[in-house]
């Protein structure tokens, strides 16, 4: 398209002519000097205050004669059967050097032909002297619409549609999924990684990952060589890659790898036996590192995704199982990870430096991460199985011989590696018993550390004490008061001095509960000892089960006694006559009232678009079955049961906490009870029915969704569907606020994931702003602070006190304050440069970096073993340098075409002047400066205050009504905000609607909606030009005939631009 559009005599095209950036900018110039004050109110990143060379204006911003060259690490040299290759953007900026060279020579030759062509007798040139010139200033033009198109290219090579071979742009590079930002900072793929199948293992330890054998042999380490471990290391050489514990591959001073091969033993031994330890230990870079198997004891990082909150990557200690194929994850991390064990997957990184592997062990450890930065609740806890077997242990009248007490306390402390602590037993005569709560207290008195107190709590358990006493209280025998009904009761745990004397151990103890037994070993002595109490209770919990007694739940664990299954019978045929008492209490009705009357009235209830009616008939039903579902539950649960808790084994779920509900067992052994949709009974048909098998306005309760029948029983079609319907709605629920409530964290974690706790407590941003003086208001730990209540009478004092780094050897280094993004001007490129690039020619005759080219060295080493030119650095020390390309002429910036697009379509290229009228342009200023302020809600008031001014100054000259509307509209806005904003007495502003409004009114000046529908200046009727942007790249201007002639293309502009000294651009 461009090289026909050089082909065409462009003096041919009447009224059409091109829009050189050299002429935009001297018309920018000239309407900076004029409109200066309104442009830099209508453009803010118009900064004066920034310092321009001679000349030039902060209106240049829209122009770029000066291209900046990326250091040699972001143009890596490619290399391809022994020969090297530049890479792409160094190719682009090579097009874009050799561009502006022709550029620079065409000019030359036009300027040269236009002087040469004119006869020294005679004013006007021969036809093929013009016919010459035309064609000079055609493939000057060309190439100059080419170098904009390489600029355009290298910042974006999605600006033209032009079918070329282009290089990939740093927009291309940095934009999408596929840019620097999301696969390479945000979340990439990596290496030392492992992702399986979880299973459930109770026996190893809480903060211990079970790894499979497959995964330890391809998993490795670099090991640095020492005295202390080059026996072992050799011998991991000799073992080689398949035999456990190995090695992969050894990594010699020279930063050279050898990969152990399998079958090699002869070389595996004669490389052991050159292995020696480095001269100057430690501190000596050219160590020799050995890259062992993973073994038992090594910090992995395991993550489940989705990851929603901190502890869904914690670090565990490697256990390595020889027969499993799967990952094994101890029950009590399953809530830290939402994970279960019906397919889930998750993934295990191996973390390859010391520093990664003191973090993993001494902060992100499951035992650190036992509360939740939410709230400070636990995470980790027993679940299901373990909290029946805690509450059967612990339960009063538990006994054990002293063969099964010390095998189950052995089975428990395993892994204390010291003689264990006992204690005498309950009973003497005629056996020795330990009791359950001994266990538990031996298990305590061995695991809190012996310089610590021991324990002294009392915690109230989830069991309701009503279910625990059999018969009523009664008065002592020698006298006294009688036991009330917590007294001595086991739903208190009591602790005294690590000594459980009363209380079941249950859901509130064993599992994430807030304050119990785990909670308060967490907080008095840290998280090791917590989480090794735990493992010990699920060990116990464990063996116990399997060695004692067993768990399962019955059909004798639901069924009702025949007497309280009686009363439900009576209480549900009572149910079918409430539904017409119900029915006309709704519809303001007697119950003896005529049937067909009240079916009329429903019916016209149904049919009437006020839904009032029905609700009333909604909820006078659901008193009716609420009464009878309450009745029937207390007849049945838990006293009518054949079975009584602690024997009925569903009771016991239920009461410890471990699995299930009250509703469970109501629904299981009483009734379903009333069916809801979206809170209403069962809609109603068209037909006036809920299924087809109900009559019309049937008045049976059953008819409205309520399920008197059981599951123990049965239900019946009718009631299995509405049982259905109310499952489909609780899916889709799920499913719907599962999508929500994912993407509203994730937009709540990108916008506060910049937010940081500084040293002098205040809480700031990226950008250093302070967003909270305290961290929470108040400054303390949410980790740290759940054991604080007022009733503790703890004092905390806070200060505020920055906290200041000095050097002590007097030299400060260099530190990265901050990152911003921005357009920067051609002196601060300047300033930044280390070379000017002059020469396209990348490679000399040997194929190596030309001295002055694109990979020059003074950008940073451009290939191994090569110092930087610049800082005599390393290629892994040098962080590169910057250098810059001088063209021959200005472009159009890039990134910001289209708003210069905008700016050239609201001025006159005759006047230099803005074409918007006085009055308007500075209402909208003025109602930016409001915004600005706060001021949102006078926007309307300012619109009318302004056009109000505008009638009563018909007679001034334009100038004088600006200046004259400017100051009366800058009084309201100071006596509105006087008005509003008072010194003691601030509102509340709206961010949001201020910032929304600030882009409207922004966006009315750069789509051109304040401009007048007519043709002409204001200023000075001269005619307005249209214009087009072809390809981003080249702008046209269509002018009327009339001036066609003066701005046609022709030599006289190249004679017009030969008055700049173009030579000094190069």
């Amino acid at each position: 398209q461009i090289e026909d559009m050089a082909v065409m005599d462009m003096t041919a095209v009447r009224g059409k002519s091109h829009l050189t950036p050299l002429m935009a900018r001297n018309h920018l110039r000239t309407l900076w000097s004029n409109e200066k004050e309104s442009l830099l109110r209508i453009f803010p990143f118009l900064k004066p205050d920034v310092s321009c060379s001679e000349g030039s204006t902060p209106i240049d911003v829209f122009f770029m004669d000066t291209v900046s060259v990326p250091p040699n690490r972001f143009r890596p040299l490619r290399h391809m059967n022994g020969r090297q290759f530049e890479a792409e953007q160094t190719a682009a900026l090579s097009q874009i050097i050799m561009n502006s060279d022709i550029l620079d020579v065409a000019f030359r030759q036009a300027k040269q032909l236009n002087r040469s062509s004119l006869p020294s007798d005679a004013s006007t040139p021969s036809t093929s002297s013009a016919t010459d010139r035309s064609k000079d200033v055609a493939k000057f033009h060309m190439c100059w619409q080419k170098l904009q198109l390489q600029v355009n290219r290298l910042y974006d090579s999605d600006m033209d549609r032009l079918p070329d071979n282009k290089a990939t742009g740093v927009k291309q590079i940095l934009e999408k999924k596929e840019g620097l930002f999301r696969k390479h900072m945000m979340g990439k793929r990596v290496n030392y990684a492992a992702r399986s199948v979880i299973s459930p293992d109770p026996y190893i330890m809480v903060d211990e990952i079970g790894i499979p054998m497959v995964f330890a042999t391809k998993l490795s380490y670099p090991q640095p060589v020492n005295d202390h471990n080059i026996n072992q290391l050799r011998q991991m050489i000799i073992n080689g890659p398949d035999i456990y514990p190995g090695a992969l591959s050894v990594v010699y001073e020279n930063k050279r790898v050898i990969r152990l091969k399998a079958d090699d033993v002869v070389f595996r031994k004669n490389l052991a036996d050159r292995l020696i330890v480095p001269k100057h230990g430690f501190r000596d870079n050219n160590i020799r590192v050995v890259n062992r198997h993973l073994l038992s004891g090594d910090a992995l990082l395991l993550n489940r995704q989705p990851t929603l909150h901190k502890p869904s990557i914690m670090a565990h200690k490697a256990r390595v199982l020889p027969r499993e194929k799967t990952l094994r994850l101890h029950y009590a991390n399953c809530k830290c990870y939402n994970a279960d064990f019906d397919g889930d997957e998750m993934n295990a990184h191996f973390p390859q430096s010391e520093l990664a592997r003191a973090e993993a062990y001494n902060i992100a450890s499951v035992n650190f991460q036992y509360l939740v930065p939410k709230d400070g609740t636990p995470l980790s806890g027993l679940i299901q199985d373990h909290i029946i077997s805690g509450v059967w242990i612990t339960i009063r009248g538990q006994f054990f011989k002293k063969g099964d007490f010390q095998e189950l306390l052995y089975g428990a402390l395993s892994f204390l590696n010291k003689p264990l602590k006992l204690v005498p037993p309950a009973i003497i005569k005629p056996e020795r018993l330990w009791s359950g709560k001994q266990i538990i207290t031996t298990i305590i008195m061995n695991i809190v550390p012996e310089n610590k107190p021991m324990p002294t709590l009392s915690i109230a358990t989830k069991l309701n004490p009503k279910i625990l006493q059999r018969s009523r209280a009664r008065q002592w025998t020698a006298g006294g008061t009688p036991l009330q009904l917590t007294d001595m009761c086991e739903s208190q745990v009591i602790i005294r001095k690590g000594e459980l004397l009363c209380g079941v151990i249950d859901k509130v103890n064993l599992g994430p509960n807030p304050y119990g037994l785990i909670h308060c070993c967490y907080e008095l002595y840290g998280g090791p000892v917590s989480s090794a109490l735990l493992t010990s209770f699920a060990r116990l919990c464990t063996n116990y089960l399997q060695i004692h007694r067993g768990f399962t739940l019955g059909i004798y664990d639901i069924l009702v006694d025949q007497m309280p299954n009686e009363k439900r019978n009576k209480f549900i045929k009572r149910a079918k006559k409430m539904g017409r008492k119900a029915a006309a209490e709704a519809m303001g009705l007697q119950e003896n009232d005529d049937k067909e009357l009240l079916i009329d009235k429903l019916k016209s209830a149904h049919t009437n678009t006020n839904d009032f009616y029905m609700k009333q008939l909604d909820q006078c039903m659901k008193g009716q079955t609420d009464e009878i579902n309450n009745k029937i539950t207390e007849v049945c649960l838990p006293s009518g049961l054949i079975s009584k808790f602690p024997y009925n084994n569903l009771q016991m779920m239920i009461q410890a906490g471990a699995k299930g509900g009250s509703v469970n067992a109501i629904q299981i052994s009483c009734l379903l009870g009333q069916i809801e949709l979206e809170g209403r009974r069962v809609p109603l048909m068209m037909s006036g029915r809920s299924l087809p098998s109900f009559k019309p306005y049937e008045t049976d309760p059953r008819a409205g969704g309520f399920v008197a029948q059981r599951f123990m029983t049965g239900i019946r079609p009718q009631e299995f569907f509405f049982h259905c319907m109310a499952g489909r709605e609780g899916l889709i629920d799920t499913a719907v606020k599962t999508s929500r409530s994912g993407y509203l964290q994730r937009c709540l974690i990108k916008h506060l994931e910049g937010l940081v706790v500084n040293y002098d407590m205040t809480v700031r941003d990226s950008e250093g702003s302070v967003v909270q003086l305290l961290y929470g208001e108040d400054g303390l730990d949410i980790l740290k602070s759940q054991m604080l209540k007022e009733k503790c009478g703890i004092c905390v004092e806070l200060s505020a006190q920055s906290v200041v780094m000095s050097s002590t050897s007097g030299q400060t280094s260099a530190q990265i304050v901050g990152v911003s993004f921005g357009i920067i001007s051609k002196d601060e490129i300047k300033k930044l440069s280390v070379l000017n690039v002059e020469t396209w020619k990348t490679f000399d005759e040997l194929s190596h970096p030309r001295e002055g080219g694109l990979c020059d060295s003074a950008f940073g080493p451009a290939k191994r073993d090569e110092m930087c030119a610049t800082c005599g650095l390393s290629e892994f020390d040098c962080c590169g340098h910057y250098g810059h390309i001088n063209l021959s002429l200005p472009v159009f910036n890039p990134f910001l075409i289209k708003q210069l697009f905008q700016v050239l379509k609201m001025c006159c290229f005759e006047c230099h002047h803005l074409l918007f009228s006085p009055t308007d342009l500075e209402i909208k200023i003025a109602q930016m400066e409001a915004l600005s302020r706060g001021l949102d809600i006078i926007l309307e008031d300012l619109q009318a205050f302004g056009s109000s001014l505008t009638t009563d100054n018909i007679g001034l000259d334009a100038i004088s009504i600006r200046l004259y509307v400017r100051q009366k509209l800058k009084e309201k806005i100071d006596e509105e905000y006087n008005k509003r904003f008072t010194k003691s007495v601030k509102n509340g502003l709206n961010v949001k609607n201020i910032v929304e409004k600030q882009q409207m009114v922004y966006k009315e000046f750069l789509t051109g909606k304040l401009l007048k529908p007519n043709k002409k200046c204001l200023q000075c009727a001269a005619l307005k030009n249209s214009l087009t942007v072809l390809n981003n790249a080249l702008i046209i201007m269509n002018e009327s005939k009339s001036k066609a002639s003066k701005k046609i293309i022709g030599a006289e502009q190249i004679e017009d631009m030969a008055v700049m000294d173009m030579t000094a651009v190069r």
